[in-house]
């Protein structure tokens, strides 16, 4: 799986969609693999092309049809295994009230950050670290948040793109059926 950090909502993303499913087939260094780009923008690698090939390509597709600005956040790859680990260590219960967000981070954050981070007061919100995944619980608003997706990544020091709990449960449905 290639996470874009690119990924924006409405034209950005249309965009990036368009995009990425017309280069993709394109990259020489992509033959004898399978992908698929899904709505969200995030790609599902099949076969055997590298997937760290794959966020190469996807970062090259995102500065030309997006630019510089865009392109300054990596796309980030993780496995399907990962993928449902990820779906495992959700803190939160299934039904849970208000918003939920993953905030996937390139780097394993160093534990006296993660410390600092749980440790805040998030006005209301919910911030869990597991591993290289930030979960968000937010009560209001992302946008009014205390913990926005900016905020927690500098606290981290991290590199990192987010995904709303919905398009991670997609994701995890495309990747039972593909990666079996």
């Amino acid at each position: 799986m290639v996470l874009p950090g690119a990924v924006g909502a409405g034209a950005q993303q249309e965009t990036l969609v368009a995009a990425l499913s017309g280069a993709l087939g394109e990259e020489p260094a992509l033959a004898g693999g399978t992908w698929t780009v899904l709505g969200s923008g995030d790609v599902v690698v099949d076969g055997e092309v590298d997937p760290g090939t794959v966020a190469r390509s996807v970062d090259a597709v995102v500065l030309r049809a997006l630019g510089a600005e865009a392109a300054a956040s990596p796309a980030l790859v993780r496995t399907s295994a990962q993928w449902r680990e990820v779906m495992r260590n959700s803190p939160f219960a299934p039904g849970a009230t208000g918003t939920q967000q993953v905030l996937f981070v390139r780097d394993l954050p160093e534990p006296r950050l993660r410390r600092a981070l749980v440790g805040r007061d998030w006005g209301g919100d919910q911030v869990v670290v597991r591993g290289r995944e930030v979960y968000l619980r937010y009560a209001g608003s992302v946008e009014g948040s205390l913990a926005r997706h900016a905020t927690v990544l500098r606290y981290l020091d991290a590199v990192g793109t987010a995904r709303g709990w919905a398009d991670v449960r997609a994701t995890a449905e495309v990747l039972a059926g593909a990666l079996v």
